[in-house]
């Protein structure tokens, strides 16, 4: 590998019983530069999609971060656990044995937008302490933090009497263990996490994504020295920072106005190529940011105001 900082977005197949830490740790060995993040974090237990940001990328973290996501998942009836998955103490085992018809009409009921109590094994804070160090410490009197959590487009897979597996989407900060603990309680036999498996987050899907292992072992056998060459390599596994924002509108940069901008400079051409994006700023009356983009890389982002002047809201160098 060289030396070279690659900029864009990378999409990782995480193994189970690695943390999203580890992975952004590997990934920064394998492609020899620090600047590597991700948009949300998997539990250790799940599998799935993570997707990290690297170089410049990372800059534009709050865009890939509200980003709803879907799931595969299964769960059992009769079982409980401090963390609402398998990970956890066993509060409650028992064997139980439900209808079919009563297991897919309590999930289809619940697939909707709820206010649901966090997991206490989980890194939301209260005093400025995430909720697992309490657990840890067995201090488990805290009354936990509830957020509102919106779960849809369901698809029932398989139901045994004590079982199901399923895919649902769900919103940004949702906890998939909280919404099962949730089932178990309607149903009225407790209900623990068994796997979960992320198949996407926002339009970036499992399928383009990449092991560890085959990404290191790709690159330990190529040396590509820039984007291009990586994308190459990797193909949908790497994606570059300007079509991942599509929806985002853009001005075409030369080389020129590239270097100009670089110093922090907006030049005319910039406020010309501007004035299309800034007439619906001002019938719309709402800010609008507009990407200043080349060789498929963002390199920084305007901010557009009702009847001011062009600025620059950030650069992404």
């Amino acid at each position: 590998m060289s030396s070279f900082h690659f900029h864009g977005i990378l999409l990782i197949n995480k193994e189970r019983e690695c943390s999203s830490h580890d992975v952004v740790y590997e990934v920064r060995k394998i492609l020899k530069q620090k600047s590597i993040g991700h948009t949300g974090t998997l539990d250790p237990m799940a599998r799935g999609l993570l997707v990290l940001l690297c170089g410049s990328a990372t800059k534009l973290s709050s865009f890939f971060l509200n980003q709803n996501k879907r799931y595969l998942l299964s769960l059992k009836f009769g079982l409980e656990t401090n963390s609402f998955d398998l990970k956890g103490q066993i509060l409650k085992s028992e064997a139980v044995s439900l209808k079919k018809e009563t297991i897919i009409s309590v999930i289809t009921q619940e697939t909707k937008d709820l206010e649901l109590p966090v997991p206490i094994f989980s890194a939301v804070k209260i005093k400025g302490r995430p909720l697992y160090k309490y657990a840890l410490k067995k201090q488990t009197h805290l009354a936990l933090p509830v957020k509102k959590m919106s779960f849809w487009n369901l698809d029932i897979h398989e139901v045994q009497k004590d079982s199901v597996s399923l895919s649902v989407s769900c919103s940004k900060g949702s906890y998939i263990r909280s919404w099962v603990h949730h089932l178990g309680q309607k149903i009225q036999t407790g209900a623990c996490l068994t796997k979960l498996y992320r198949v996407r987050s926002g339009d970036f899907q499992l399928k383009n994504s990449i092991k560890l292992p085959d990404l290191k072992k790709t690159l330990s056998k190529n040396s590509p020295k820039n984007e291009q060459e990586l994308k190459q390599l990797l193909g949908n596994s790497f994606l570059f920072s300007h079509p991942a924002l599509k929806q985002m509108p853009y001005i075409e940069l030369t080389k020129k106005h590239l270097q100009l901008l670089k110093q922090g400079r907006l030049d005319s051409y910039l406020i010309t190529e501007s004035q299309i994006h800034q007439i619906q700023t001002n019938k719309k009356g709402q800010k609008q940011i507009i990407k200043a983009v080349r060789d498929n890389r963002v390199f920084a982002l305007l901010e557009l105001r009702p009847f001011k002047k062009i600025r620059i809201l950030r650069n992404l160098y």
